[in-house]
């Protein structure tokens, strides 16, 4: 229960990854994502950016998220 409001903060990220057809497709050529779960080296590619890209502006529409000051 102490940890809830740590993963509550993340609610919306997850809402907006997985509720974006686009999104999902852009995570799936994210290769930084498959690189930092095999503990390889992380270089972002186009694909990478293109990704978080898309992604920033998908919790740009969730200011709750925000913890800090922009």
């Amino acid at each position: 229960m102490e940890d809830w409001l740590d993963w509550y903060a993340l609610v919306p990220a997850f809402v907006a990854t997985y509720g974006s057809e686009e999104l999902q497709e852009l995570e799936g050529g994210a290769e930084f994502l498959r690189a930092a779960e095999e503990d390889d080296e992380v270089n972002l590619i186009e694909r990478d950016r293109d990704y978080l890209k898309a992604l920033e502006e998908w919790l740009g529409k969730y200011p709750e998220m925000r913890t800090t000051e922009e």
